[in-house]
């Protein structure tokens, strides 16, 4: 989906068992008033979830002007958000891959000695602006849910503050 002019999110209804995998390809310019991450959640019967989703993630990140890598993670979050500790500068671009694994109805696997789990996962990369200086970061992460939320059928992209002002965000299905 091209993005023309501020839009508060981009919605893609269209997951389907058709694809195993889906791939996302960002490149969005935030507003200059607002430091932001770039978030995503999953949809169910058109709806966000914004509880009981289990997400997991980890990310390893750089600045352009340090040596010093930084590392990240979360346990038990209800979406995805990149980068995971630090902020997208206002009015800067953000360029943005993943791929989703499992996405639609997920992978019952890995039985534990209680249960096993719905599993949806994927990896990602990001790089952008992080810092009022001229200063870029990039990093490269990964997630996983381990609750079954339901036939998950859409995905949708927003900023944590402000709006997207320009860009484009593409949703493609491939199959294993």
């Amino acid at each position: 989906q091209d993005i023309t002019s501020a839009t508060s999110a981009i919605t893609f209804d269209n997951i389907t068992s058709t694809h195993d995998s889906y791939r996302i390809i960002a490149n969005v310019t935030t507003d200059s008033g607002n430091d932001c991450k770039f978030r995503m959640r999953f949809r169910v019967s058109s709806s966000d979830i914004t509880s009981g989703v289990s997400l997991y993630q980890g990310e390893l990140a750089n600045r352009s002007a340090s040596s010093t890598p930084l590392g990240y993670n979360l346990s038990n979050g209800n979406d995805f958000q990149a980068p995971r500790s630090l902020d997208v500068y206002g009015g800067s671009n953000f360029f943005f891959n993943m791929d989703m694994y499992n996405i639609h109805t997920g992978l019952t696997t890995e039985a534990t000695n209680v249960s096993s789990m719905v599993v949806r996962c994927g990896t990602y990369t990001f790089m952008g602006q992080m810092t009022s200086s001229s200063d870029n970061h990039g990093g490269t992460g990964w997630w996983r849910t381990q609750t079954d939320i339901g036939t998950v059928n859409g995905i949708k992209f927003e900023l944590t503050a402000g709006t997207f002002n320009d860009g484009q965000i593409s949703l493609f299905g491939y199959s294993q």
